[in-house]
This record gives C-alpha cells, sequence and structure tokens, in this order.
C-alpha cells in the first residue's frame, strides 16, 4: 500500500506537495493548465498555415523554430495589462516605418519600370523641357522690330515699294499660281488641289446665297477674292523669315524729310512761340543741324526684306475703300440715285421731317465710320500678333511661341472671315434698304 502511494507521488509531482510548503489551490491549477492549452493551440496554428503554404507553393520565408512557451503563473492580476499595454505601444511605433519605406521604394521602382517600357517618350519630354529652360537664356535674340507701317526695301529707289507691298506682289503670284494648278486638269471626280478649291468655293457659295440669295451671283466674285487675299496675306507674317530677314541700311531710322523755310521765315523743325505779333524759334538751329549730321556719321537700322500685307495699314485701309465702293455701286445700281435717300431726306410730315433727316446724317455717319472699323480691325488684329509672337521669341527661343503661333493661326482665319462676311451683308443691304420704304409712301 505504502509502495502504491510512491508510485503516484512520481508520477504526478504537481500533486506532489513540496516539504514546508502549502499545496496549490484549485485556482493555481486551473490558470496553469489554460496556459498549456493556449501554447498548444498556438502550435497547432502555427503549424496549419506552413503545410497551407506549402500547398499553394509560395516561397515562404524562413521561419525561426517556435520556442516552448515558458507558463508562468502570475502572482498578481496587474501584470497582464502593462505586458499588453507595452507590446502595443511597440506596434503602433514600428507601424509607420514600415509602410514609409515600401511607399518610396515602389514610386521609384514605377518610375523606373516606365523609363523603360517607353524611353522614346521620356527622351521626348526630357527634351521639351531643357529647351523651354535652355530659350530663356540663348541664344540672343534681338529685340522685336515694330514698325506702324511699311518700310521702303530700296534705299535709294522708289519710297512706295514698301516691305507689306513686295509681299503683297508674292501673295498675288501665289493664288494666281492657285487658280492656275486647281483648272489645269479639271476632273469629273475632283482631287488634289482642285478638290481643295472646289470644297472652298462650295462652302462659301452656300454662305452667299443663305445671306444674298439670288443676288448671290453679283456678290460671289468679291467676297471669294477678298476672302483668299485677306487669309494669305494674314498667313504670310507667319512664314520664317518674314519679318526677320532683311538689312542694315545707314542713316536716321525713318527720318522724315526736312522742312526748311518758308516765304514768312517760319520753321517747323523746333518749336515756336508768338511775341510781339511775330514767331520766335526757341529751339537753336544748331540742333536741327545736329541731328542729320550724328544720323550719317553712323547710324543704322534693320528694314526687313517682307512684312505680313495686312499688318500694314495701306492694304488694310485699300480694301475698306473698295468695299465700301462697291456697297455704294451695288445700291445704286440697284435702286438707282434714290439709294442716297437713306442718306439725304426731309420726307414725312412737320416735326417727322427733322427726325428723317437726322437720322440720314446717323446713316452717313454710320457709313463712313465702316471704313474705319474694316481697316482698323483688321490691321490691329494682325499687328498686333506680329508683336506677340516677336515678344515671345524674345522672352523664349524655342517652345514658348508655339501656342501663340497656333492662336494666330487661327485669329488670321477668323479676321478673313469676318471681313468677309460683312462685305456681303453690306453689299445686300444697300440693295434691299428702300424698298419697303417707298412702297409704305405709294400706299399712303
Amino acid at each position: 500500500m505504502a509502495s502504491d502511494e510512491q508510485g503516484r507521488d512520481e508520477l504526478d509531482p504537481i500533486e506532489a506537495p513540496v516539504a514546508g510548503e502549502s499545496a496549490p489551490t484549485a485556482a493555481e491549477l486551473a490558470a496553469e493548465m489554460a496556459a498549456v492549452d493556449a501554447a498548444d493551440a498556438a502550435k497547432a496554428a502555427s503549424a496549419a498555415e506552413l503545410d497551407v503554404a506549402a500547398i499553394v507553393g509560395d516561397a515562404a520565408p524562413a521561419v525561426a523554430p517556435v520556442a516552448e512557451p515558458v507558463v508562468a503563473v502570475a502572482p498578481t492580476a496587474a501584470v497582464a495589462p502593462a505586458v499588453v499595454a507595452a507590446s502595443v505601444l511597440a506596434t503602433d511605433t514600428a507601424a509607420p516605418e514600415a509602410a514609409v519605406a515600401p511607399a518610396k521604394a515602389g514610386m521609384t521602382t514605377r518610375l523606373t519600370e516606365s523609363v523603360k517600357r517607353n524611353p522614346s517618350r521620356w527622351a521626348l519630354w526630357t527634351t521639351l523641357i531643357v529647351l523651354l529652360v535652355l530659350g530663356f537664356f540663348w541664344p540672343n535674340v534681338p529685340q522685336p522690330h515694330v514698325v506702324l507701317g511699311g518700310e521702303p526695301v530700296l534705299p535709294n529707289g522708289p519710297r512706295w515699294i514698301t516691305n507689306s507691298m513686295l509681299t503683297t506682289f508674292v501673295v498675288d503670284a501665289v493664288l494666281i499660281l492657285l487658280a492656275l494648278l486647281a483648272t489645269a486638269r479639271m476632273k469629273l471626280i475632283p482631287s488634289g488641289i482642285q478638290n481643295f478649291v472646289e470644297m472652298m468655293v462650295e462652302y462659301f457659295w452656300g454662305l452667299a446665297e443663305q445671306i444674298a440669295g439670288k443676288a448671290a451671283r453679283t456678290y460671289f466674285p468679291w467676297i471669294m477674292t477678298i476672302f483668299l487675299l485677306i487669309i494669305v496675306s494674314n498667313w504670310t507674317g507667319l512664314i520664317p523669315g518674314v519679318g526677320s530677314i532683311g538689312w542694315e541700311v545707314q542713316g536716321a531710322a525713318h527720318e522724315e524729310p526736312a522742312l526748311h523755310e518758308d516765304a514768312t521765315g517760319a520753321r517747323f523743325e523746333g518749336q515756336l512761340a508768338m511775341a510781339n505779333g511775330s514767331l520766335i524759334l526757341l529751339a537753336p538751329e544748331s540742333s536741327a543741324v545736329e541731328a542729320p549730321a550724328a544720323a550719317e556719321e553712323g547710324g543704322t537700322y534693320f528694314v526687313p526684306l517682307f512684312r505680313a500685307p495686312s499688318a500694314d495699314l495701306n492694304l488694310t485701309l485699300a480694301l475698306a475703300l473698295i468695299t465700301m465702293f462697291m456697297v455704294q455701286f451695288f445700291g445704286v445700281r440697284a435702286l438707282g440715285f434714290s439709294y442716297f435717300r437713306k442718306f439725304f431726306t426731309f420726307s414725312g410730315k412737320g416735326y417727322m421731317r427733322f427726325i428723317n433727316a437726322f437720322v440720314g446724317i446717323l446713316e452717313l455717319i454710320s457709313e463712313i465710320s465702316r471704313i474705319i472699323s474694316f481697316s482698323f480691325r483688321l490691321y490691329g488684329n494682325i499687328f498686333a500678333g506680329e508683336i506677340v509672337l516677336a515678344t515671345m521669341a524674345f522672352l523664349g527661343a524655342f517652345l514658348l511661341p508655339m501656342p501663340f503661333y497656333m492662336l494666330e493661326l487661327f485669329v488670321g482665319f477668323v479676321q478673313a472671315l469676318v471681313f468677309t462676311m460683312l462685305a456681303l451683308v453690306f453689299f445686300s443691304m444697300a440693295t434691299q434698304g428702300h424698298h419697303d420704304d417707298s412702297h409704305a409712301e405709294a400706299h399712303s
């Protein structure tokens, strides 16, 4: 009996009381058993994860062997919360650092892969950026050449042969050559230049019929010629070399002819003042002589060989005068001399005569103002566009002028179309102005 009890004590040492110590309580034994069960469950879960990774075929990283958990019974319940808090704090501190490093590495990797996939695109963008930055420092572009009117291209030749007039001759030659090429070999099914010209002609013929009706056949040659001349003149200023190729001319820039004394002794170079009924020249005469002498010594100025005709007020004013003259011509041909009654009329009774006369004066003023609006609208837009392009090229030689270049292509087309459509509307209005008024007066 004694031997049996001794054997049980050797097999179950937990239950054997140590000499001098009291036997463990039931609560302590239950805590020890729960800790052992938790350790066994953790081992089973780790083994299951390794089995799943092996089945899927992923290359699992080397796993450190799980150490046998050391189970210790906490003497008090206050130790567990402290351990948990320390573990949570360590996890929160390491999480941001672990997240930032992969993000930086991932961005660099994606950028490198994009360069490897599309090397030509990255080379193109890099070249464009380098040229854009380089254009602000090199080459040394001269200041924009801004002159309001055309300049004589021959220093000792006729002054009317200006660079804008020379470009106008070139534009006329281009239009004549275009017409000859389009009609040289006419085909039933058009192609090439013939197809392009017929498409343009049909478009404007349709516009003329919508606005003028049956009179479109009369107005069409005029509006088509105006449109072609203006649009080619506008776009010639965008050709490289126009306005930038020329030569230096000796003398004062845009020197005006000197005005000498007249019969009364009055001079116009300096400022004049009235004293005791006579004119006195305030500026000394030596200054009037020194200025030309300084210009003759070494002064030079640049004269471009070509200039856009639409950037010269002479051409736009000539087109405006011709257009408004044809407006009056078509009006007189359709209505006779009664056409001028819209400018000078005293019809009506009583105070209506004065009102109609005042309205006629307003019509005359509006007819004159159309000449100004025609000429200055076209001239201002094209001349300002050339200044903008020259200024952008002066600031940055590469790429910076390109958006403005495309804008000027659009502006040149719009201005040609606006001038043409206004001319067509004025032609049509001139022939239809007083039919209703004469009809009303006949019934009254």
